[in-house]
């Protein structure tokens, strides 16, 4: 039987670390999500900072087309949430956090939702402008593996 643990939080930045976008002719752009023509890569980041009680998770998200190695768009977005008592969560023979994984889902579907908004809003001044959105993912396809816990303990 596992016990209910309540954390508080409350989001302290949200921001973009970097966007690049390379301007390609309408139609192939149009084209690429026809047929399976482009490649979306979705990945996170996140880190703990027990001094400042924070956990900062960085999604990184490339559309790049499908045979090619040039990135078309490139977006990475940040959120930075502070933790009531994160250090108290810290387990110092594991080296690790003690947090539910529902929580760690919890801030990668807010931060996920967060770099949606800034890479729609970084494309309102390209060509791509409403034509490229992040799609809605399942938040536990950004878990990284190294923090996803054995089932018997979730």
């Amino acid at each position: 039987m596992s016990k209910e643990i309540k954390i508080g939080y409350r989001i302290l930045k949200i921001h973009t670390k970097s966007f690049s976008v390379n301007d390609i002719p309408e139609e192939q752009f149009n084209s690429l999500f026809n047929n399976g023509n482009s490649i979306l890569n979705i990945g996170s980041n996140i880190n703990f900072d027990k001094d400042k009680s924070t956990i900062t998770i960085d999604i990184q998200t490339s559309l790049t087309k499908k045979g090619e190695n040039k990135q078309i768009v490139s977006h990475s977005g940040r959120t930075v949430f502070l933790i009531n008592e994160l250090g108290k969560l810290f387990n110092s023979k594991e080296n690790s956090y003690d947090l539910p994984n529902n929580f760690l889902l919890q801030l990668l579907g807010i931060s996920f939702s967060h770099s949606r908004a800034l890479l729609s809003t970084e494309l309102q001044s390209t060509v791509y402008a409403d034509k490229f959105i992040l799609p809605v993912v399942n938040p536990s396809i950004l878990l990284p593996k190294n923090l996803q816990q054995p089932e018997r303990e979730k």
